[in-house]
């Protein structure tokens, strides 16, 4: 089961550990029932997916993640707008390290791994600027125009966390989760796909 994990760390605690309680919307609270069916009915347990990115996202929908808005607004000439000063930060995640670790989780068999949840990160935190910076260096190999793009800043959005980390000891120490791609890795190759089909 896969599950986003964009629940608001409002504990200030980071990284954030799943189990930490928290209820902010009707979103959030139907997860941790649905992650409670998913134990009692399965032989593995759910996976929280932080702040994914990847191929085949689309840029227009309602929940449009901000790294394929960014990329086509790149892509058309345009400037992208962060909300605040850049400085706000996230874990990003590239979809190749979701898709390890919920391989892992349906194949493991550690029996201290099973019918438990799991957050699935990189482990490590960028800035909107840090990220502003990784899309330009790796879109200006397909359009050198792109590093000379001005970013716009905007008020801070209502309701918006400073700073996201989550902890992925429990991945990494029972599911041997070890993500391969960081930001930077992860935007390299997500940015093949999104220059070709964006």
């Amino acid at each position: 089961m896969l599950e986003t994990a964009n629940t608001k760390n409002k504990t200030k605690k980071i990284p954030l550990v799943k189990g930490i309680p928290f209820i902010g919307s009707t979103f959030e609270m139907a997860k941790d029932p649905a992650a409670f069916f998913v134990r009692a009915y399965r032989d593995y347990g759910p996976v929280y997916q932080v702040n994914v990115f990847g191929r085949k996202q689309d840029p227009n929908g309602a929940y449009a993640a901000v790294i394929p808005k960014f990329v086509s607004q790149f892509m058309r000439g345009e400037s992208p707008v962060i909300n605040g000063n850049g400085d706000f930060s996230r874990d990003f995640t590239y979809i190749d390290n979701v898709i390890q670790a919920n391989v892992l989780s349906m194949i493991t068999e550690n029996e201290e791994a099973i019918n438990t949840v799991y957050n699935v990160a990189f482990g490590e935190r960028n800035t909107l600027n840090d990220l502003i910076d990784c899309l330009k260096e790796s879109l200006t190999v397909y359009d050198p125009k792109i590093k000379d793009i001005q970013i716009k800043y905007g008020p801070n959005r209502a309701g918006d966390i400073p700073h996201s980390l989550a902890s992925i000891d429990k991945a990494k120490n029972l599911l041997n989760y070890n993500p391969q791609y960081s930001l930077k890795q992860g935007l390299q190759e997500a940015v093949k796909w999104y220059w070709n089909n964006l």
